[in-house]
């Protein structure tokens, strides 16, 4: 139950959309999966990487903040980790259609959507409605 109070209380999925013209599209798309507590919960996070997701992703230190974050930003593992452990579990708040969305651009960067004009305006309008729902998405240098 402890699990299931943190990942629905302190996760997060992100996408960083960004300015790149080393990408044909021009942009590029990073989407990740954080969970962020206090250092002193460095022990509560450990066995949420190791057990529920088999050890994947990372966590890193946040001295000035005092806090711990893992995160998992590999399309691979988002894709075959993270995207069915939330399919098959999924979460209880407002967070459940975030990660709906989340989900959907997953798939979009799997299957390559997004490097090709008809996949760029699905992108578009999903990034609108992650704003909406509150989700951290950044538009940097644009």
């Amino acid at each position: 139950m402890i699990y299931k109070k943190k990942v629905d209380g302190e996760s997060s999925f992100h996408v960083v959309v960004r300015k790149d013209k080393t990408y044909k599209s021009g942009w590029t798309i990073i989407p990740a999966y954080k969970i962020e507590l206090q250092k002193r919960d460095l022990a509560v996070l450990q066995s949420i990487q190791k057990f529920f997701f088999g050890g994947i992703g990372k966590i890193n230190h946040i001295p000035e903040k005092g806090h711990v974050v893992y995160t998992v930003n590999s399309i691979k593992d988002l894709h075959e980790v993270i995207v069915p452990h939330f399919t098959k579990y999924p979460l209880l708040t407002v967070k459940r259609l975030a990660f709906i969305l989340f989900k959907q651009i997953v798939e979009l960067l799997v299957n390559k959507q997004h490097l090709n004009s008809k996949g760029l305006p699905k992108k578009t309008c999903f990034f609108l409605v992650l704003e909406l729902l509150w989700i951290k998405v950044f538009l940097i240098n644009c």
